[in-house]
């Protein structure tokens, strides 16, 4: 099915996506998990497989990636949530290019940037680190931060690529929602891994009463992710839910 015809089909079936009546009922308090959907916005194809995906999947947008607004306007069309992918600096510096948020930059350069991915995505609710080893760590910086997201109300997720984080604090001192990521499902592509990362997932949801896991557009975590949801779906033993459902404000 080509691009176009597959986005026409996907337009045309919107209405039912958004029919409650189409969602099967579970508890209130069943355990909740929210998946992330990291790096959207570079390929057309698989944007649309991210968006078939069954329960309330909330994708989050590389801002500068070329097909990142068309997705966020048509994830938004299908009642998934969105976020803002913000590139930041990793301790690799190699990694870096023009489009990061890095320590070096003056408060308004930093500023500056920031408020250009932004703008681009009013349907945003939240943003998250993309890379950001380094600059999650630097006070400072997360501090510009928190202060630009609470004038904006978005809330922050930590991808939490790094354990010397201070974006908790940061989000406390501004007493923002905010949540952190509990699992990568795929960093190993293959299915047993992505099985072992899912089960941790939910054991980490029935303890909590909730769960956070990151994934990104591979072809194999979008094979895995089909069956998996919709076996979770027919179980109702668990809730998925948008990541705004699970996040907390952050106050110390």
């Amino acid at each position: 099915m080509t691009f176009f015809i597959r986005l026409s089909f996907l337009s045309a079936v919107i209405v039912f996506c958004l029919n409650p009546l189409a969602v099967i009922a579970q508890s209130s308090d069943s355990p909740q998990i929210a998946i992330i959907i990291d790096d959207v916005g570079n390929d057309p194809y698989l944007g649309l497989d991210i968006l078939e995906l069954p329960g309330h999947i909330t994708i989050s947008v590389l801002p500068e990636a070329p097909y990142a607004r068309d997705f966020a306007q048509l994830a938004t069309e299908f009642g998934k949530t969105v976020m803002v992918h913000v590139p930041m600096q990793p301790v690799d510096s190699e990694k870096i290019t023009a489009s990061f948020l890095t320590a070096s930059q003056s408060k308004e350069e930093f500023l500056q940037k920031l408020d250009v991915f932004l703008k681009q995505f009013p349907q945003a609710v939240a943003i998250n680190n993309h890379m950001g080893s380094y600059l999650t760590s630097q006070k400072q910086q997360m501090d510009w931060l928190m202060a630009a997201l609470f004038a904006r109300n978005l809330a922050f997720i930590d991808s939490r690529t790094t354990e010397s984080s201070v974006t908790r604090q940061a989000a406390s001192d501004y007493q923002l929602y905010y949540g952190q990521r509990d699992v990568f499902l795929d960093n190993d592509k293959s299915t047993q891994a992505m099985h072992l990362q899912f089960e941790k997932l939910l054991a980490i949801a029935k303890q909590k009463g909730k769960a956070i896991a990151i994934a990104h557009p591979y072809p194999e975590t979008i094979t895995f992710l089909k069956n998996r949801l919709a076996e979770l779906e027919k179980s109702r033993q668990f809730r998925m839910v948008s990541v705004s459902n699970v996040l907390q404000r952050s106050i110390d």
